[in-house]
């Protein structure tokens, strides 16, 4: 199973590991479990137009970060509390 073979790999990063291949797993559930039905009601087209926007704002929100990402990136660095909590202990 790779849950078990990248947490033996990289032990510092193993709660993360974890936690993105569990949000990847809930994920694919829920997208198999429910756009099925949805699509059986609202066909093709509205599932498309729907997820197709979800997918394009996902995108834009990294606009934001090429236009402001040296000012993010320099905040979190002097901020104490977020060098705590991001550091691996």
């Amino acid at each position: 199973m790779l849950t078990f073979d990248i947490q033996d790999c990289y032990p510092r990063l193993a709660e993360e590991a974890f936690v993105a291949i569990n949000t990847r797993n809930i994920l694919t559930f829920g997208l198999t479990y429910f756009v099925n039905s949805w699509l059986a009601e609202d066909g093709a087209l509205a599932v498309f137009n729907v997820l197709g926007v979800c997918f394009l704002a996902v995108c834009a929100l990294t606009v934001p970060l090429w236009i402001f990402g040296k000012r993010i990136r320099s905040w979190i660095a002097r901020n104490q509390f977020l060098n705590e909590f991001m550091a691996d202990m």
